[in-house]
């Protein structure tokens, strides 16, 4: 892997170079162009990394998690719900996500050699909650999100994400997310 990350760090040596030298729409097509090669040495070095280094998971009782791939789709599934703005200790609730997510992305390197890697995401998160009266647009939503990017895409702008939300009530509380290529048929993330 070493070697993707010399080859594409000597691609963006070169695209920085054309930028000094364009003008005007080209020079922002060269731009763009360096900014995605320069995600996806990020995106390489964060792989290198969690090979070396195991994704940070303090010592604690998580609730269980589930990573997969099924279709070319990465699914993380937890149990529990994601937390919405109303708590008290949103630090403390970021930082157990965080824990989450990493217990998450752990596991699907542990069982995958390639994950799926997206130029541009559509990122859908479904919330479960046993109460019939609570409001999805209060979840934390972006607690994840801003964990998902570089490993599965290169940014969570509106150029590489789209995101959709959805609430249920369930006898259980879980949180499912689900990440496919932007192009994937919408109706796979009922």
């Amino acid at each position: 892997m070493v070697e993707i990350i010399l080859l594409l760090l000597q691609i963006l040596q070169s695209q920085i170079k054309n930028i000094e030298l364009a003008n005007g729409d080209e020079k922002s097509k060269l731009i763009k162009e360096a900014y995605e090669t320069n995600a996806r040495i990020r995106y390489e070095l964060i792989r290198d990394f969690n090979e070396i280094q195991p994704f940070y998971v303090e010592d604690i009782s998580l609730n269980e998690v589930d990573a997969r791939i099924e279709d070319g789709m990465v699914v993380l599934e937890f149990d529990e719900a994601i937390p919405s703005y109303k708590v008290d200790e949103v630090a403390a609730s970021k930082k157990h996500w965080q824990m989450m997510v990493n217990k998450a992305l752990k596991t699907l390197f542990s069982k995958y050699d390639k994950i799926p890697y997206f130029e541009k995401a559509i990122v859908c998160v479904e919330v479960h909650k046993t109460s019939s009266n609570w409001d999805i647009s209060n979840i934390l939503i972006n607690l994840v999100i801003n964990m998902l990017k570089g490993n599965f895409m290169p940014d969570d702008n509106i150029r590489h994400m789209e995101t959709y939300s959805k609430g249920k009530q369930s006898d259980k509380e879980k949180t499912i997310i689900r990440i496919c290529d932007y192009n994937t048929d919408i109706n796979k993330l009922k």
